[in-house]
């Protein structure tokens, strides 16, 4: 008692760091006064933060959940990196299309929302999908009287003290939920905005096209972890086809494929 535990610490400083990371959030829109998620640099530091805020949630509600730190942070270090690497930009005035623009505010930061957590949930699949190798491992070599695999090595140690696949199965899917709604109101209020801005509420561009495959591929999975027999691996292999077009849409996108949509100072 009173002592802090490596895993406590972890916690603390995690906690620490996203407070810091959302006051340079809110830093960039004191700077640039508006909402700070117009351009790759900036959606990439918002959508990062609120992973960090989504998963500390979590972990205060089940604390459990708090030894999957490692795996949240790194994908977040990792995007942070990118940030400040390839898409930084100085802080400038929106143009004058978006400037006075309230779906500027509504679809961009649904669509961060849904992107924040389509991260988290591709965390989780992926150690469900680990953890569920692992543990059909242990059983198949504690059956033959056998000891574990050694290309699990220390890291078999580490799925030994995550939760269970069964458990990362149903956060996973928690997740994922939550996300769809988010990518559901993306189209919608996407479709609204291209109304006002462009005349129209679909045109094929690039954007609407990926955006709108992601939703049917988090759709078909939603549906298919529903049905019985597609549980387990197959639906979490088809949550993270869900989250590759995520990042296909991020990234090759919006700095490949010309469209109406284009992010400034990129």
């Amino acid at each position: 008692p009173g002592t802090m535990t490596a895993q406590k610490f972890a916690f603390v400083l995690s906690v620490a760091a996203t407070l810091l990371h959302v006051v340079g959030v809110l830093a960039r829109a004191a700077a640039t006064q508006r909402v700070p998620w117009t351009n790759m640099y900036e959606f990439a530091t918002t959508s990062s933060a609120l992973v960090m805020v989504a998963f500390l949630v979590f972990s205060i509600k089940r604390t459990e959940l708090r030894v999957l730190g490692t795996f949240v942070v790194s994908p977040v270090l990792l995007v942070l990196l990118l940030a400040q690497t390839f898409w930084i930009v100085p802080a400038a005035a929106l143009t004058p299309s978006l400037q006075n623009s309230h779906w500027l505010i509504i679809h961009i930061g649904i669509a961060i929302i849904a992107t924040a957590l389509s991260i988290l949930g591709a965390v989780v699949a992926t150690l469900q999908l680990l953890q569920a190798r692992h543990e059909r491992a242990l059983v198949e070599k504690t059956a033959a009287g056998e000891e574990l695999p050694e290309h699990w090595g220390r890291f078999g140690h580490v799925l030994d003290r995550l939760p269970s696949s069964t458990v990362l199965e149903s956060l996973s899917f928690r997740i994922h939920s939550i996300a769809f709604v988010c990518w559901t109101f993306t189209l919608i209020f996407g479709a609204i905005w291209a109304r006002e801005a462009w005349g129209r509420f679909w045109g094929w561009d690039p954007k609407e096209v990926w955006t709108f495959i992601i939703w049917v591929i988090y759709a078909a999975y939603l549906h298919a972890r529903a049905t019985g027999g597609f549980r387990g691996s197959r639906a979490a292999g088809l949550a993270l086809a869900g989250f590759v077009a995520v990042v296909f849409n991020y990234t090759v996108v919006n700095t490949v494929i010309n469209g109406l949509h284009s992010y400034s100072g990129l």
